[in-house]
């Protein structure tokens, strides 16, 4: 893992953090990208754990969408940090 997939996780924590959720939203893709690829699951799916809360803080019609997509959003981050315990 590098140092700059780090560094980003790092800056979009402190983004949600200081309620940022635009800068938030906007450099969660890269990283959770890039975790995945290199099969770091726990980071990928904090990242999109982080996304997800950012997106529900942030945008109002995202909780008056379809109640089904949340769902389906919110079990496949659980099933990401379930894939941590078997790699």
């Amino acid at each position: 893992m590098l140092k700059v997939e780090l560094e980003l996780r790092n800056l979009t924590d402190l983004a949600f953090v200081s309620q940022d959720y635009e800068t938030t939203i906007a450099n969660t893709e890269f990283p959770i990208a890039d975790f995945k690829r290199i099969k770091a699951y726990k980071h990928a799916a904090h990242a999109e754990e982080i996304q997800f809360f950012a997106r529900m803080a942030c945008d109002r019609t995202f909780l008056a969408g379809d109640l089904k997509d949340i769902v389906n959003t919110a079990n496949a981050i659980y099933d990401l940090y379930g894939r941590t315990d078997n790699s």
